[in-house]
This record gives C-alpha cells, structure tokens and sequence, in this order.
C-alpha cells in the first residue's frame, strides 16, 4: 500500500490529516518479476561457453564475460564501443555490414566464419551468428554469439596437410 497524507485545516478551524491509500500490489509484483528476470539474464549471460554482445546503432550495449575474455577487455572497456572494435580493419566491418544488415534485417540468422582482433592486436578465427532483436525495427539491435574457432581451424589445416603427405606416399 502506498499511503501520502496532508495536513488540513478544517472550516471549523482544527487540524486534520487527509489521507489516500493507493494498493501497489500489482506494480511490486511487477517490479520483483524483472528483478527476477534481470538476474537469470545476468546468470544466463554470465556462465554462457560462447561470447554474447549485444549491440544497438552498431555500439556495444551489454556484453558477457565470455565476450570479454575472448576478444581481451573489460565490460566497461567494451560497453559504448562501435562495432568496428572487433573487426581486424575498416574494410572487413564494412564487408559485415554489407553481408549481414540485409539478413539481419529479414529477420534471419545471419552465420560466417571470420578473422577478428584481440585488444591486444591479435587475430583469430571466430565463428559468429547474429540475430536482430526485432527485424521490423533493426535499431533495437542485434545479438552476437561469437565462439573462437583458432584451434580448430589448425587441427584441420594440419590434417590436411597430413593427408596430403600421406596422399604423396602412396602415390609413389
């Protein structure tokens, strides 16, 4: 209940008090589900395998420790960073740009293997996928799941490599 009271005086001169009793019950409610919410997002986000970034008007909005671990900064250093921040030079982003706006603004997933770049200036191979929050209205934003593909991309150009030597062999 949400009370507020002010004091008057009555005609006949007294002093009074009127009140007004508002029953908050539903907003509360409301207010502990989102609560709620916001901490499983948080659990989610926080203890995904893959990095999360959330961006809108192509800056970082939110992003997961897995994020911040892979590409090597801190949420605060990422959070209000344009996109451009991950991408190796400028014409790789605007390559993105070009191949995932239209995708994501069908509303589909957009999915592409790429070489990004560490804080540090070092490259890898990430696989990402990409959805628009709302593809009527891409300027909500857009979720990336980016995921390290380094290790596996040299295991299998090693295994090729491989092959190719044992191919050699049993050729001759």
């Amino acid at each position: 209940c949400e009370l507020e009271g002010q004091p008057v005086r009555s005609r006949a001169g007294h002093r009074e008090t009127v009140w007004c009793a508002r029953d908050i019950t539903a907003e509360r409610r409301s207010r502990e589900a989102l609560a709620r919410a916001l901490l499983d997002q948080r659990a989610i986000l926080d203890n995904a395998s893959v990095g999360i970034v959330f961006t809108r008007d192509q800056r970082v909005e939110r992003v997961n420790a897995k994020a911040c671990e892979i590409f090597g900064y801190t949420e605060e250093e990422l959070v209000g960073q344009p996109g451009r921040v991950f991408y190796v030079d400028d014409a790789d982003y605007a390559e993105m740009g070009r191949a995932a706006g239209p995708v994501l603004a069908r509303g589909e997933l957009f999915q592409t293997e790429i070489e990004l770049c560490r804080r540090n200036g070092g490259r890898f191979w990430a696989r990402l996928a990409a959805k628009a929050v709302d593809s009527a209205a891409t300027h909500q934003g857009t979720i990336w799941i980016a995921e390290d593909v380094s290790r596996q991309r040299r295991g299998a150009r090693g295994l090729q490599r491989r092959l190719r030597e044992l191919e050699a062999v049993f050729e001759n």
